[in-house]
C-alpha cells in the first residue's frame, strides 16, 4: 500500500503560513508607524502655520504688543505675555476648550518670541527673537 504524499506538504504549508503571518504583522507594524507618523507632521505643520500667521502679523503691523492682542480678542496677557488658546480643530478659543496654545512674549527690544505648546506638554514649535521688519529706503 502506499503512504500519502500529504505529509510531504504538511511541513511546507506551515512554513509558508508561518512566513506570511509574519510578513502581515511587519506589515501591520509599518501601517501603524506610518499613521503615528503622519499625525505628528501634521501637528508640526499647524504648529508652524499658526507661529507664522502670529510673526507675519506682528511685521505688518507697527510691531506692538498691544496690537497682538487686539488681534486676537480671546488671547490673555500676563507680563509681557501674550497666550492664545487653539481648539483641537486649531481654532481660537477659550481657555477652557483648548488643545493647544500659542505663548507670545514681549522681550522689550522690538522681538519677540512665539512659542506653539501642546496643553500640558513641552512646545512643539518655536520661532525666537522674531524682529520687526524695518522699511529699507528706496536708493
Amino acid at each position: 500500500m502506499q503512504q500519502p504524499r500529504f505529509r510531504a506538504f504538511f511541513p511546507e504549508l506551515l512554513l509558508n503560513t508561518l512566513f506570511s503571518f509574519i510578513l502581515i504583522a511587519i506589515i501591520m507594524q509599518l501601517l501603524a508607524n506610518a499613521k503615528f507618523i503622519e499625525q505628528d507632521t501634521a501637528l508640526l505643520k499647524h504648529a508652524v502655520s499658526s507661529c507664522e500667521e502670529v510673526a507675519i502679523f506682528y511685521n505688518e503691523e507697527d510691531g506692538s504688543f498691544e496690537h497682538l492682542a487686539q488681534h486676537y480678542p480671546t488671547a490673555i496677557t500676563v507680563n509681557h505675555q501674550l497666550i492664545i488658546y487653539l481648539s483641537q480643530d486649531f481654532l481660537y478659543c477659550n481657555r477652557e476648550a483648548g488643545a493647544y496654545y500659542l505663548l507670545i512674549e514681549d522681550n522689550l527690544d522690538d522681538t519677540i518670541n512665539i512659542y506653539f505648546y501642546e496643553k500640558d506638554k513641552d512646545a512643539i514649535y518655536s520661532i525666537e527673537r522674531c524682529v520687526l521688519k524695518t522699511e529699507v529706503p528706496a536708493s
